[in-house]
């Protein structure tokens, strides 16, 4: 029986049940409303969990992110307090001072050695105030913000910065509760000046260590503002949402603690709220680090907020956001499918009542008449397209939304050695095998969500050898919506070798470029490399398509071609380039760019290599480009090739650290490389992998 006899029964038996009595079609109608209404809110429940499972996942990697900084900064200042602690000298200055022993004039070089070394440690590793404070006169002490110190252990004093604060009574009752042993940190408090200041403090054993004494000889203390150092640290690199905002949250009693600023300008240690207040963001982050959930934030806005605790301290991160800001698209889209959904059920539902009221027999005789009408038209048809489909090469099938077969054409038979007319009614994966039937409905799905073609490629046995099959799916509209797709499936193994044969041949003819530019400039050698895989990183990170990305890496191959052309006085100077020197590169890159031109690329990677000179802003080579106009792949090229130039080594200098490159990069956004651009690559430095995989390249930039 054909699809449209299945048809025609089913209208006809639907047609005959109308006359069975009010009260069944009453039951029934009230039977679809709820049905309708029960689907709706499964719905709307099922869209907002996978909204919120996203975010968790989202404020998961970025609260990771943020919390991972935040244990290498508090590492750091760890490892400056115990190198003093563990030097011998100071060891041993001090082990002396604290017992009084030699003359005055001995006690006082003793002494000002140990300023020294505590000042300049102190201003190299950032525990010197941010600000010098103003002079005072000379019978008024200045309170101290910031420094380093060493206390002996009856908490005297023995040298210190000249800015370090004094230890009063809370300095003193915390060094009496720190083990013997172990190093320890003061949380974070506001200094006599009003700024938050935080301390760390290791023990000091004399020059025996601590194998033979039982008790240190006294403490490294080390104080430091956290505003300009610390706090910055929450802020997520490339992030575009105005509500995002992480907090450091502590307990204190029976109230919690925001000891960071806050985005309502809020200064931090300025705001404790009670930690019953309900559905309390901060509390929640730290009762439940690790967890995520909505709640509500200090100003009682709702948020989504993922927790993490800070390992070694008593504070809970929470990275939250808006709820509303979150959730806006989700919210909009989830409000058109309700109401799309409750039009669809009053139209069902009216066509009921329209049936129970106007179904006559006479009617159901007319519309069983037209069927049939219709279904010989539609027979018609189907005849017509099986005569002109079944003459191609290709496999050809028509599918619903349901994944069930309704045409194929004859090839599309005999590849699964059955007639393709009988196909049809058949399930994708029963028609097909379940591998290749998943395959088929997973594309033809996407193609009617995107209401646009998708093409796809896949290796099979056909015709007793390996080929390669390109399937493309088409979606078919009926009154602008995609209720079926078209599927041709061609057989394009000698296009897919011509293809590849190409390209192996043009990756071949670009290595070869490469490693003549490389031998011209053997201290540059490699560098083209490292541009080019990190080119085709950032792109992938952008959402680029695998052309853009192969455009990428291969201007990033060739972004050293031009040097060819310059003389070798020039790429081996020791020292930076004066004006005539860049004027010689500059024509060098137009000229290298135009002897490019005869190599058919698949990409326009010439002017990729062109526009590498253009600034966003408008004031690079060539004049005029700013903006949109310059090449995506351009603007890719030109941040990869600038942040692996300040990594490398130069004849005259020594490469940037990794850290101190990528923030250049981030100055530079909005005036030489595009904003989206530069998120890309932070977001792929810090979150993808990419800075471990940068930094364990041979000839790499150090971390600081």
């Amino acid at each position: 029986m054909t699809e449209t006899s299945h048809i025609e029964a089913g209208l006809a038996g639907a047609l005959k049940r109308l006359g069975f009595g009010v009260a069944l079609t009453a039951g029934g109608i009230c039977a679809v409303a709820a049905l309708g209404i029960w689907l709706i809110s499964g719905h709307a429940e099922a869209e907002r969990e996978r909204a919120l499972a996203g975010w968790q996942a989202r404020l998961g990697i970025m609260a990771d992110a943020r919390n991972a900084e935040i244990a290498r900064w508090l590492h750091r200042q760890f490892d400056t307090v115990g190198e003093i602690a563990e030097n011998e000298a100071v060891q041993l200055y001090a082990t002396t001072l604290a017992d009084g022993a030699g003359g005055a004039d001995a006690a006082g070089a003793r002494q000002g050695y140990l300023q020294n070394y505590l000042s300049a440690l102190a201003a190299q590793a950032g525990f010197a105030p941010r600000a010098a404070a103003p002079a005072l006169p000379a019978n008024v002490r200045r309170a101290g913000i910031a420094g380093l110190m060493i206390v002996g252990a009856d908490g005297r004093v023995i040298a210190s910065t000249p800015d370090a604060p004094p230890v009063d009574e809370g300095w003193t009752a915390f060094l009496a509760r720190i083990p013997p042993t172990s190093r320890a940190l003061r949380d974070i408090y506001l200094s006599p000046a009003g700024t938050p200041v935080i301390g760390f403090a290791a023990p000091l054993f004399g020059t025996s260590g601590t194998g033979g004494e039982a008790a240190p000889r006294g403490f490294v203390i080390g104080v430091r503002e956290v505003a300009g150092t610390l706090f910055p640290l929450l802020a997520q690199p490339g992030a575009a949402e105005k509500t995002l905002e992480a907090v450091l949250v502590r307990r204190e009693a029976a109230a919690v603690a925001y000891i960071s600023p806050l985005a309502d300008g809020t200064a931090a240690l300025n705001r404790r709220m009670a930690a019953d207040t309900p559905r309390l963001a901060a509390s929640f982050a730290l009762d439940r680090p690790g967890g995520f959930g909505v709640f509500r934030d200090y100003a009682g806005v709702q948020v989504l907020v993922a927790s993490r605790a800070v390992a070694g301290t008593p504070w809970a991160l929470a990275m939250k956001i808006g709820r509303d800001e979150a959730l806006a698209a989700d919210d909009a889209r989830l409000q058109r499918q309700i109401a799309l959904f409750g039009l669809m059920l009053a139209a069902v539902i009216g066509a009921l009542v329209a049936a129970w009221r106007h179904g006559a027999s006479a009617r159901a005789s007319d519309a069983v008449a037209r069927l049939a009408e219709i279904s010989r038209t539609l027979e018609d048809k189907e005849r017509l397209l099986r005569s002109i489909s079944d003459t191609v090469p290709d496999a050809v099938l028509l599918a619903d939304g349901d994944a069930r077969v309704r045409f194929a054409n004859r090839e599309a038979g005999r590849r699964v050695g059955v007639d393709g007319a009988s196909l049809a009614g058949k399930s994708l994966t029963s028609a097909f095998g379940p591998a290749k039937g998943a395959r088929y409905a997973e594309a033809g799905r996407r193609a009617m969500e995107r209401l646009a073609p998708v093409t796809a490629e896949h290796s099979a046995g056909l015709n007793g050898s390996a080929r390669t099959l390109q399937s493309r799916f088409v979606p078919l509209l009926t009154n602008g919506a995609a209720d079926s797709f078209l599927m041709v499936e061609t057989d394009v193994t000698e296009t897919v070798r011509e293809r590849e044969r190409r390209e192996a041949m043009l990756d071949s003819l670009v290595a070869a470029l490469v490693r003549l530019a490389d031998q011209r400039d053997p201290l540059a050698a490699g560098q083209s490399a490292r541009v080019a895989a990190l080119a085709a990183a950032v792109a992938a990170e952008m959402g680029l398509d695998e052309a853009a990305q192969g455009c990428a890496r291969n201007a990033g191959r060739l972004v050293n071609f031009y040097k060819i052309l310059v003389p070798a006085r020039v790429l081996t100077k020791n020292a930076p380039l004066d004006g005539d020197e860049v004027a010689q590169l500059q024509e060098a890159r137009d000229v290298a760019a135009g002897y490019l031109e005869g190599i058919d690329f698949d990409a326009p990677v010439v002017e990729t290599l062109r526009q590498m000179e253009a600034r966003i802003d408008g004031t690079g080579r060539p004049a005029g480009l700013v903006g949109a106009d310059i090449l995506p792949t351009a603007q890719i090229v030109a941040l990869a090739n600038s942040f692996v130039a300040m990594t490398s080594d130069r004849s005259y200098r020594t490469g940037m650290s990794v850290d101190r490159a990528v923030a250049a990069v981030g100055a530079m956004a909005g005036t030489a490389f595009a904003p989206g651009a530069v998120a890309a690559f932070a977001n792929y430095m810090e979150n993808r992998g990419g800075r471990a995989r940068w930094e364990a390249q041979p000839g790499s930039a150090a971390p600081t």
